[in-house]
């Protein structure tokens, strides 16, 4: 008789370090945003399941950013389904202020300008696919007071050359804003949140969001130690840094997250 195969979530029961679950689920490294289907369930994803956390994430980068001038302008780097910066155009609501988000996959940009049509957004908002290794990138976007990087630098080839690049288009005196996932996470918070994205409720409708992707992103993202020295080597100052000595760092979301502000050395 043939042995009953374990479900995904039995898989993930069994593991207990990342290497595990490299072994269960794979790892999918090849711009797994670029599939449609993938895709559409990262934005169900961050739209139901993780709406929380979105709102988290903005809440810390209005809070950094304090009261911007009129006019001030944003770039987020990587910016997927664009959900997180339609939230801060959402929230900053001083007059003139531009927001544009740039990432590699077209689908993602295509979710992005969905969601920014179902939103009255009273600013400048707009998306448009590349990558900041690109040389027309940087022209197009020039001078910005703020740049946004979330969950975005464990997907980059050459994160060191992706970030200085974004960091030129930053002025002199600018901030620049990071929520990254943490190589070292505490692991049974990965699990828990495997364990959510693998039945998660979206509109009424059970779905899953593919394992494979986060166990790479995890695997591939960066210590804090390396996020600093990286910051440091583009000449970043670095005034924030979660978690520090009064966060506790094995509960959500510090366990498997790290928030870090910076402004652009003069």
């Amino acid at each position: 008789m043939c042995e009953r195969r374990l479900t995904a979530v039995q898989q993930l029961e069994r593991c207990n370090t990342l290497s595990d679950l490299a072994a269960a689920f794979g790892i999918d490294q090849v711009s797994p945003f670029e599939s449609p289907v993938v895709a559409r369930l990262y934005d169900a994803l961050l739209c139901y399941e993780r709406a929380s956390m979105i709102r988290g994430v903005v809440d810390d980068f209005y809070a950094a950013i304090g009261t911007p001038v009129a006019g001030s302008s944003f770039l987020e780097v990587g910016c997927g389904s664009g959900r997180v910066l339609i939230e801060m155009a959402n929230r900053i609501l001083q007059p003139d202020c531009s927001f544009v988000g740039v990432d590699p996959s077209s689908e993602m940009i295509a979710i992005a300008e969905e969601n920014l049509a179902k939103h009255s957004v009273p600013a400048n908002v707009r998306f448009f696919t590349g990558s900041m290794l690109d040389a027309s990138a940087v022209e197009e976007i020039r001078a910005v007071d703020f740049v946004i990087v979330r969950n975005t630098i464990s997907w980059m080839s050459n994160a060191d050359a992706s970030i200085r690049a974004a960091l030129q288009c930053l002025k002199p005196g600018g901030k620049v804003l990071i929520r990254e996932l943490r190589r070292d996470a505490y692991f049974p918070l990965l699990k828990t949140r495997i364990r959510n994205c693998l039945a998660f409720q979206a509109g009424g409708i059970t779905l899953a969001y593919p394992p494979s992707a986060m166990v790479a992103a995890y695997r591939s993202a960066m210590t804090l130690a390396e996020i600093l020295a990286l910051l440091g080597r583009c000449g970043v100052s670095v005034n924030t840094v979660r978690p520090n000595e009064n966060d506790n760092a094995i509960t959500e979301p510090w366990g498997v997250e790290m928030f870090l502000t910076g402004v652009k050395k003069l």
